[in-house]
């Protein structure tokens, strides 16, 4: 699903911004992992949130 993800071609920071606050928390951890390879650091204030996250899928690995 994340080679899917990563080749989207429309706007990806903004599927990016939405899924990350998906409450589907499967589906939410997939684009947090996707958006690593993306690399786009505008996406880094949205994801250190997810640093402390309480659900493990969420949450980044360190």
């Amino acid at each position: 699903m994340i080679e899917i993800i990563d080749d989207f071609e429309g706007d990806k920071q903004y599927v990016y911004k939405k899924m990350f606050n998906s409450k589907d928390n499967y589906l939410a951890s997939i684009f947090i992992k996707s958006a690593s390879n993306f690399m786009d650091i505008s996406l880094n204030e949205i994801a250190v949130k997810f640093l402390k996250e309480d659900n493990k899928e969420k949450r980044l690995q360190r």
